[in-house]
């Protein structure tokens, strides 16, 4: 029936596919290996640096250890609060709660999706059942738990399918964006290949990846229990999926459709937030209306904004480590008339002064990131080491008041009117980590009140406490330096050029060599840059930058405002 030359063909054929899944698991090996061994050398360093006796940290700050003689940091621990994964997802669920995909033309429709959806295994009481329904539909699932696609959320696949069909009973584990779905399957063959509900196919795992992201998340196509906790035996990181994900496993909408009009693909709900806040950092007529509101350039007060983190994950949000407020001078000649009209507008009925009333100072403090997340651990590693040589753990300098900070900061500069924050950015594309890391604290702050309570509960005490609130991009008076120098020069370049015109070269003269105050690095970081043991390179400080920032804007509105006395 077959001829020998066939079999032959068939053969080769076969050899072929068998090499390519040993190649394929030699590959996923050979990764794993790396990572391990990078990791390795990076733990060794940082033990170096701030964990050894006679290392850089404990040899210039013996006070800042923690008392416990254990010398363990309980929030480093596999037992300490997931500041990072609650978080996180809380910071994506206000986004997209937010964040509404607006009808194009065209379009047959819009949805608005939450970044979050209510943890598996909760029990609900019945009594509320009508409550939980409505909740379900706001969040996109079914009361079944079945998550409804949206035409945001892309064109369907098997995987999707899947997800959206158990969602309430699946898990996402963490992957290297080098391992493709061969990788995978062949890795996790030998481990479920058997199994009564696998089957002699093995297990098949699909991976999902954003271009944006350092890492990716994949889905085990199977709701079986005994594989759900074999793998969450393997992957100590898993998670339970959100609507967030489902976008990595659908496929990408066509730009054309049935009726040959070309049509955008619709954006998933949190690249919307990413795109609206970046423009409303890069928007001149948004900054010239707070201007205004604030009383005019006369009164209002800019502070100049950097964050040092950890780790960036997606979406600009970071793991933050050290924050920086500094106030930037206001203009002299009319210094003291603008804050008497302030405090004269600002003081309540009964006598009572508000924060805008009082003088600004700077703030700085360093901040706990909780329980680092296995996949961010090379990240925050090589960040310590080789960025701001800030120890992750085991430092008593490194705050968990999480409420405190949001208030201070709330107060002085988020809810104060008089305020506006100015933050280094790219000319072409802003940095939106400052703006999220101040939004970080602030849910960080309501997790912690709540004492480590999931997201969907926490979503929930939102929704009742008005007080209890994340701001939105559109809350948070934050704008890339640029436009700010972009504004000045508009409003005030041609009061500026007769002044300029008009000076003579002894005053030009007087103006350059007037002696300005060089920026100055934290307390931390000034011991650090006089010490032996740290790297060549240059430590980054947020104070510092800070600094620096505060004084770029301070000699641009010297050279348009009329205000700043030269």
């Amino acid at each position: 029936m077959y001829s020998e030359s066939d079999l032959e063909n068939y053969d080769e054929y076969a050899s072929l596919d068998s090499s390519d899944e040993l190649n394929a698991a030699e590959l996923a090996e050979k990764l794993i290996e790396e990572r391990d061994l990078r990791l390795g050398v990076a733990f060794q360093t940082y033990a170096w640096l701030f964990e050894a006796e006679d290392g850089f940290f404990k040899t210039n700050f013996p006070h800042l250890l923690p008392s416990d003689t254990t010398g363990t940091d309980r929030w480093d621990t596999k037992s300490g609060p997931d500041c990072y994964r609650v978080v996180s997802a809380l910071l994506n669920a206000a986004a997209g709660n937010d964040a509404v995909v607006s009808k194009t033309e065209g379009n047959q429709g819009t949805a608005t999706v939450a970044a979050t959806t209510p943890p598996v295994g909760d029990k609900e009481d019945t009594s509320s059942n009508a409550s939980d329904a409505a909740t379900c539909t706001k969040f996109g699932l079914q009361p079944s738990g079945v998550y409804i696609l949206s035409p945001a959320d892309g064109k369907p696949s098997p995987a999707s399918r899947f997800l959206c069909n158990n969602f309430a009973t699946c898990i996402l584990i963490p992957v290297a964006k080098e391992l493709n779905r061969a990788h995978l399957r062949t890795a996790h063959a030998d481990l479920f290949r058997g199994m009564p509900s696998i089957g002699e196919e093995g297990l098949d795992v699909v991976p999902g990846y954003k271009h944006t992201e350092p890492s990716g998340w994949a889905l085990p196509i199977s709701t079986a229990p005994e594989v759900v906790a074999k793998l969450k035996e393997l992957y100590p990181s898993w998670r339970s999926p959100t609507p967030a994900d489902v976008p990595l496993f659908t496929r990408p909408e066509s730009s054309g459709s049935r009726d040959g009009v070309q049509r955008a693909p619709a954006a998933s709900p949190r690249k919307l937030w990413t795109r609206n806040a970046a423009r409303l950092m890069r928007s001149k007529e948004r900054l010239l209306a707070c201007i205004e509101a604030a009383g005019g350039w006369s009164q209002v007060q800019f502070v100049a904004v950097d964050v040092e983190a950890f780790a960036v994950t997606a979406n600009s949000v970071p793991l933050p480590a050290e924050y920086a407020f500094v106030p930037i001078r206001p203009p002299r000649r009319r210094r003291v008339r603008a804050v008497a009209a302030s405090d004269a507008a600002t003081v309540p009925a009964n006598g009572e002064k508000t924060a805008r009333s009082r003088p600004l100072s700077i703030v700085h403090f360093f901040c706990h990131p909780g329980r680092i997340p296995i996949e961010e651990e090379d990240t925050v590693l090589h960040t310590c080491i080789d960025t701001h040589l800030i120890p992750y753990r085991n430092a008593t300098f490194l705050t968990h008041d999480y409420r405190t900070k949001a208030r201070q900061v709330d107060a002085a500069f988020v809810r104060n009117p008089r305020v506006v924050l100015i933050n280094k950015g790219d000319p072409d594309s802003p940095t939106l980590m400052d703006l999220q890391a101040i939004r970080w604290l602030y849910a960080a702050a309501i997790w912690q009140h709540h004492r480590y309570c999931d997201v969907s509960k926490l979503m929930e005490k939102m929704r009742a406490d008005p007080q209890e609130w994340i701001p939105d991009a559109q809350d948070i008076r934050c704008f890339d330096v640029s436009v700010l120098e972009a504004v000045a020069a508009e409003c005030f370049q041609a009061a500026a050029e007769p002044q300029q015109n008009g000076a003579t070269t002894a005053q030009k003269e007087a103006q350059k060599s007037r002696r300005v105050k060089e920026p100055e690095s934290c307390w931390y970081h000034e011991v650090v840059r006089k010490s032996e043991e740290c790297v060549e390179n240059s430590v980054h400080c947020a104070m510092l930058d800070a600094q620096v920032l505060a004084q770029r804007v301070q000699e641009g509105l010297k050279k348009w405002h009329p205000g700043y006395s030269a």
